[in-house]
């Protein structure tokens, strides 16, 4: 009894001396490659923080107006512009709007959700809102112009006939719908996998007690969901005042462009190399510290989001009479959030059809423009083959912070913590502008390691700790779950911690790695603001380092009519880089846990979180 009492006393010591070290390097990791760089725009305010404050300002009244109605003879026109209060303003407005209309129309349609059973659940509850939230920067928002465009407009070809009304989205207005229909899947996966997880008990009981539809919803559903619902409007409200795409797509409007990301991206492109403004460095340290902010109230949201407990049964709502309004609004809701998506895969194989009702014709030509211009394959294997790498560094970081923060309670645990979550907080036109200037200004004599010579080396690392948080949530809840009991009896067979993790906790958590390794590959192919700052710059050439954003924001800036060659080379990136990454994910895991490859694909296919 006292052997196996000292072996388990020095198997803790060993996991706590182990852990210790290991929680430094996801903690280095985050404030070396993110916090460094942000603090040192930050910093450079400093001296000029008088003229900063002169860019503080909301403007009142506003410019502009928020509709105007056109006769057009057989319809009306109603053109949503919106007002113009300035950047700041506009910003935290939008922001506001976007993340609670995004947060309440989720509430919406996860509730309607829990009422379907079966196929249907399946579909409406998850599948259909995964295609939705894939992210297609710039093109999805060019998508959103076609369907509320006044003249060519797909849906206003639909509602102009049936109610002799049009619709058209411009300005600061455009934007809105644009993030509204981007963010609110995401919103409504986050508070319906939530909801899934409320023991069923306590639904019963309510039923029990003769309570039907809308008063358990509003009693007991949705109080149990507070923090997911938090955590959906925190979230969205970042990702919507980062937001680029939508800004650029809709800027010959003065309002769209009057928002702090556009302003202080046009300023950087604007003085390249040279320095930056204090209006850029303004409005990137007030983007910064909104973000911080919001992510400060909601944390203790965010880690009891993190690791939720499954409940032994799925809910079934009993909605009564509502059950059937809400599930039409929720079709109507999910295809309509759907359509750009949609589109984006349309146009990659049709051509003439952006500025017009119909397309011209069926093609795969697109593709084939793809493969045969040695610039959009360029982007395109250069895309792929930082995505590969950013992945595996991403992972790798991921799973030493999920085991250290989780095998031992340290003093360095919530540090850890946090530095999974907060690279989704910061903004990435400030790691872009901080990545540039902290590294420019510092390598500027050797131009390996000068990122306006060299910028792939800072885009894997800018990729891979910018999306650190897809990689480590899904490791983190799966390796809550695994007994302790596992390695203690490992180590009474004679294993080391690091053998451990290699033999039992690797081939255990090998699905939800590949499911970070998947999400993480998704959004490092599709990352749009880093990639503009520190790759948009180089010119058009065969041996141009930049991945595939940049090329698509240049050919769309000068020729709209390209996206159907770029909503090409953007499929086709995606789906590519998604494959090798996983690929080479399933290859060093088979070397590093020896499993073999067959071993290997067998338990990525049948373990689950």
């Amino acid at each position: 009894m006292r052997d196996i009492r000292s072996s388990l006393g020095s198997w803790r010591l060993e996991v706590r001396v182990s852990s210790s070290i290991l929680a430094l390097i996801p903690i280095a990791f985050t404030t070396i490659l993110l916090v460094i760089p942000v603090a040192y725009i930050l910093a450079s305010l400093i001296t000029s923080l008088g003229d900063g404050l002169s860019y503080v300002y909301v403007k009142l009244p506003p410019d502009g107006e928020l509709y105007r109605v056109y006769n057009m003879g057989s319809s009306t026109l109603l053109a949503l512009t919106g007002y113009d209060f300035g950047p700041i303003a506009n910003t935290l407005i939008l922001a506001s709007t976007v993340s609670i209309t995004s947060t309440c129309l989720a509430l919406v349609t996860a509730v309607t959700c829990l009422s379907f059973r079966g196929a249907l659940r399946l579909l409406l509850g998850y599948a259909v809102p995964l295609i939705a939230s894939l992210p297609a920067p710039l093109i999805s928002a060019y998508a959103i112009i076609h369907l509320f465009h006044r003249d060519f407009g797909l849906l206003n070809m639909v509602i102009g006939p049936l109610l002799g009304v049009r619709i058209a989205l411009e300005g600061i207005a455009g934007v809105a719908v644009y993030q509204i229909l981007s963010f609110y899947p995401i919103a409504h996966l986050i508070i319906l996998s939530y909801m899934e997880l409320i023991d069923r008990s306590v639904i019963e009981a309510a039923y029990s007690l003769g309570d039907r539809g809308l008063g358990v919803t509003s009693k007991i559903l949705v109080p149990l969901a507070r923090p997911a619902i938090l955590v959906s409007i925190s979230l969205i409200f970042i990702l919507s005042a980062e937001d680029l795409s939508g800004p650029i797509a809709f800027s010959r409007y003065n309002s769209a462009r009057n928002t702090m990301s556009y302003i202080a991206y046009y300023d950087f492109v604007s003085e390249l190399g040279y320095t930056i403004s204090v209006r850029a460095l303004t409005y990137i340290a007030l983007l910064t510290i909104i973000a911080v902010a919001v992510f400060t109230s909601t944390w203790r949201y965010l880690k009891s989001y993190s690791y939720p407990v499954a409940s032994p049964a799925r809910i079934i709502l009993d909605l009564g009479l509502l059950r059937v309004p809400l599930a039409i609004t929720t079709l109507l809701l999910m295809a309509l959030a759907t359509l750009p998506t949609m589109l984006v895969l349309g146009y990659s194989i049709t051509e003439g059809w952006f500025g017009s009702s119909t397309p011209t014709g069926v093609t795969i030509g697109n593709y084939v423009k793809v493969v045969l211009n040695p610039y959009y394959a360029r982007a395109l294997i250069n895309t792929v083959a930082y995505t590969v790498v950013a992945v595996m560094l991403a992972v790798t970081v991921a799973y030493i912070a999920s085991y250290s923060s989780l095998r031992t309670k340290s003093r360095l645990s919530p540090l850890v913590e946090i530095s999974t979550v907060i690279p989704i907080v910061i903004p990435g036109i400030a790691v872009g502008i901080g990545y540039f200037y902290l590294f420019h200004n510092t390598f500027k004599q050797i131009p390996i390691l000068d990122p306006m010579v060299n910028p792939p080396l800072y885009l894997v690392l800018a990729y891979a700790s910018r999306r650190l948080t897809y990689a480590s949530r899904p490791l983190a809840a799966s390796l809550q779950k695994i007994p302790l009991s596992f390695e203690e009896q490992a180590l009474n067979l004679g294993a080391k911690v690091v053998g451990t993790i290699r033999t039992i906790i690797l081939p255990l958590t090998l699905n939800p790695m590949m499911v970070g390794a998947l999400l993480t590959a998704i959004h490092v192919s599709t990352e749009f603001s880093v990639s503009i700052v520190l790759a948009g710059a180089h010119g058009v050439t065969a041996n141009h380092p930049a991945p595939v954003t940049p090329v698509v924001l240049g050919a769309l800036t000068y020729n709209p009519l390209s996206i159907h060659v770029m909503s090409a080379l953007l499929v086709a990136t995606l789906l590519t880089s998604t494959i090798t990454s996983i690929i080479a994910m399933l290859l060093v895991t088979a070397l590093t846990s020896e499993l073999g490859l067959r071993k290997t694909m067998i338990l990525a296919r049948g373990v689950r979180a």
